[in-house]
């Protein structure tokens, strides 16, 4: 079993910065996954591409490779 690494003091604050600004550059991204509501409960993300080269995954075969995704009729109110 690993042990548990501490970050330097400022570690933790680099990292919640980080992932908030992610959060709030993609809040459109994340209503359209979550819902308005939802992801106005979002304070932080990570970004990442499925695949660089090939084709684009889109709705329900992305809810498939991430399950927790919600569901389609949780995202009803997506913003268009």
């Amino acid at each position: 079993m690993a042990a548990a690494v501490a970050l330097p003091q400022g570690g933790a604050h680099a990292f919640d910065q980080r992932f908030a600004a992610t959060a709030k550059a993609l809040h459109l991204q994340l209503a359209n996954w979550y819902g308005l509501e939802g992801a106005k409960k979002v304070k932080y993300a990570e970004a990442f591409e499925v695949c660089e080269y090939g084709r684009i995954r889109r709705g329900e075969e992305l809810r498939k490779l991430f399950p927790f995704f919600p569901s389609r009729r949780a995202t009803d109110e997506r913003p268009r």
